[in-house]
């Protein structure tokens, strides 16, 4: 799917199709951005929930609490995530 052919001919026409559909993009770009975020293997499990709870603002999703504790902890590294498990003596999902 794309634009035809002499869609946009001009540097107004170009304005006026980013104003109508830029916004919608970057939303979709940092929704997608949530549900794919990982835990960097250098980086801490503060600045990881810091990232996290950033982009999830940014997001503007409305999500169930659940939801979220299973993004945040689905893109931990294993040892932040045993770490966790250990601390929580084996339930971390609380």
């Amino acid at each position: 799917m794309g634009l035809g052919g002499n869609t946009i001919t001009s540097w107004d026409h170009m304005k006026v199709f980013l104003s109508k559909y830029q916004e919608y993009c970057k939303t979709r770009d940092m929704q997608d951005e949530i549900f794919t975020i990982i835990q960097d293997d250098d980086e801490t499990l503060e600045d990881y929930l810091e990232r996290f709870l950033y982009i999830l603002q940014r997001s503007k999703l409305k999500l169930d609490p659940s939801t979220i504790r299973t993004l945040f902890l689905r893109g931990l590294t294993n040892n932040a995530r045993n770490n966790l498990y250990l601390l929580e003596q084996g339930d971390i999902s609380q």
